[in-house]
């Protein structure tokens, strides 16, 4: 990041900002099992519009506690 790449563009100089905001939830449900859900979203902005996107992901699992 310490020059411009000049394979992507030339004349301007990369600058970066990224935001991450994830929240996880665990309910249980029939003794020892439970099912976990977890959800993030991140935002990327840069100087060049190739860097630049949106991201949102999701996963659930299914737990058991022994």
């Amino acid at each position: 990041y310490d020059g411009v790449d000049v394979t992507v563009d030339p004349s301007t100089l990369r600058y970066d900002r990224e935001w991450s905001l994830g929240a996880g939830l665990s309910v249980r449900f029939l003794g020892s099992w439970s099912v976990n859900l977890q959800l993030q979203q991140q935002w990327v902005r840069s100087s060049i519009d190739n860097y630049t996107y949106t991201n949102t992901s999701g996963t659930i699992g299914l737990g058991y506690a022994f």
